[in-house]
């Protein structure tokens, strides 16, 4: 297939009146305010590790808990995977409204089209095959 051909196809694809815009997906990664706590916690557990480091024998989970409104370092990990954890949830939910064709899942018609285009890129392949066979032992 030809450059030009694949840019005219691509122009009538995207005039195609199927193609609607899509509702906003969840940001990949979260919100802002997600990201802002996943930060947080990313740095409070490096200061855990840096004071367990420092003091082994006097350190304690909650030396902290002044600095994060009374919450454990714990319950700030549970907090922080139930926030992605949901995040996950309205994700999948999307993809399978909106986006059928991401993360495996099959669409017939693009399944089918697929299938039809191994068929022929495998007949085409026995075709090369064939020939180069025909020309090795027939040339000279």
């Amino acid at each position: 297939m030809s450059r030009e051909s694949i840019i005219r196809r691509l122009a009538a694809l995207e005039r195609s009146p199927r193609r609607g815009s899509l509702p906003a997906s969840p940001s990949r990664f979260g919100s802002a305010a997600d990201i802002r706590e996943l930060d947080k916690l990313t740095a409070r557990t490096e200061a855990h590790i840096s004071e367990l480091k420092q003091a082994p024998e006097s350190y304690v989970e909650d030396y902290d808990i002044h600095l994060y409104g009374g919450e454990t370092l714990s319950a700030h990990r549970h907090r922080v995977e139930e926030l992605f954890r949901r995040y996950d949830e309205e994700h999948e939910a999307w993809c399978i409204e909106n986006r059928p064709d991401l993360d495996g899942r099959g669409v017939p018609e693009i399944d089918n089209h697929l299938a039809e285009l191994d068929k022929e890129i495998a007949l085409l392949e026995l075709e090369i095959a064939t020939e180069s066979g025909a020309n090795e032992g027939g040339g000279g």
